[in-house]
């Protein structure tokens, strides 16, 4: 026999796995599709709904599925289409997992025109519009707790953060942002921002390691520490990088 039931585990129409007796003979099959949502909302959670991007480069996007009452939906399909500079790439279908989250890489691999729109469709609609070519920037200032945060420069006096060694050193963790500016000292959106953490005992929380700028020019991170000591942060964005100091105590 063949069950067919619908399974957040499987990310496609397939065979998942299947059941067997002590001879090892097949007796059945689980198999999924996904399922239809009639009713809700989807939008991009990641990177954003508009950003900027250096030719025959990636990025991921993570779509949001919610039903009518803004319940994260599982094993939905959302389909994915593409115009512009990409409008031959071939359609694709990606299926929202258990937290109600699609994930599609995109790659470019156009030869011409500068933009693309990229459209997620799954009763309701979200795009992306992606502006391809030079991404250099002017300036990068990186601020932290520990510095101004207009300037980046150290505070005075010192006041480290706390270290949350009772309740997971995760649980300490404090905001990092990146300013990024053109050469005129205009704040440009859309840009990729990667971070990285240097001293011992020192940690930048994964889900924040790489993001783009937004409206304003900045991106975040969240850096934690297990040691007291003082752990320097950096960004780097458009060829252009930044650190600052993230100062921590027992």
């Amino acid at each position: 026999m063949t069950i067919a039931v619908p399974h957040a585990a499987c990310a496609t129409t397939s065979t998942c796995y299947t059941v067997t007796d002590s001879g090892g003979a097949t007796i059945g099959a689980v198999t999924t599709q996904a399922s239809a949502m009639t009713n809700g909302d989807i939008s991009i959670s990641s990177p954003a709904s508009s950003f900027r991007m250096a030719t025959g480069g990636s990025a991921t996007f993570v779509i949001a599925v919610e039903d009518q009452f803004g319940v994260a939906k599982s094993n939905v399909g959302v389909a994915v289409s593409f115009s512009g500079r990409n409008g031959t790439k071939a359609s694709a279908t990606v299926v929202s997992d258990a937290e109600g989250n699609a994930t599609y890489t995109f790659t470019d691999t156009g030869t011409t025109g500068s933009t693309d729109t990229i459209t997620f469709t799954a009763t309701d609609t979200a795009t992306a519009t992606i502006t391809y070519g030079d991404v250099t920037a002017g300036s990068v200032l990186v601020t932290t707790p520990n510095t101004s945060a207009t300037t980046g420069a150290d505070e005075y006096p010192l006041d480290p953060e706390d270290i949350y060694a009772a309740d997971g050193a995760e649980g300490g963790a404090k905001t990092v942002t990146a300013l990024v500016k053109d050469a005129s000292g205009v704040v440009m959106s859309g840009v990729l921002v990667t971070w990285t953490v240097s001293g011992t005992g020192c940690a930048l929380l994964s889900s924040t390691t790489s993001g783009y700028t937004g409206a304003a020019g900045t991106d975040t991170a969240s850096v934690y520490a297990w040691l007291a000591g003082t752990c320097t942060v950096t960004a780097t964005a458009g060829g252009k990088s930044d650190s600052a100091p993230a100062i921590f105590a027992q």
